[in-house]
């Protein structure tokens, strides 16, 4: 948890988080219309507040797992994305 490859992927799933979820709350009210996203009138306070929130939960997830979790140690995954050697 105290290295600089933990951090880059907790901050890494992080931002991709608050991207997805951004994208979610704009997006996700106008999927039918035709017309697409009217972005003057959109909450934007509610959109990043509920972004922000998504973020700070990856990043306490990312903590959770380097403490307990079944992934590599010193890594914020949950799997092993490398394949072990055989030998």
């Amino acid at each position: 948890m105290w290295t600089i490859a933990f951090w880059k992927g907790a901050l890494e799933r992080a931002i991709r988080t608050f991207a997805w979820t951004l994208i979610a709350q704009l997006v996700g009210p106008n999927v039918t219309s035709a017309v697409g996203v009217d972005l003057l009138h959109i909450g934007w306070r509610d959109a990043l507040s509920m972004s922000v929130g998504s973020a700070l939960i990856s990043i306490l997830f990312s903590l959770t797992v380097a403490a307990v979790g079944p992934g590599p140690e010193g890594s914020a995954s949950m799997v092993f994305d490398r394949p072990k050697d055989d030998k």
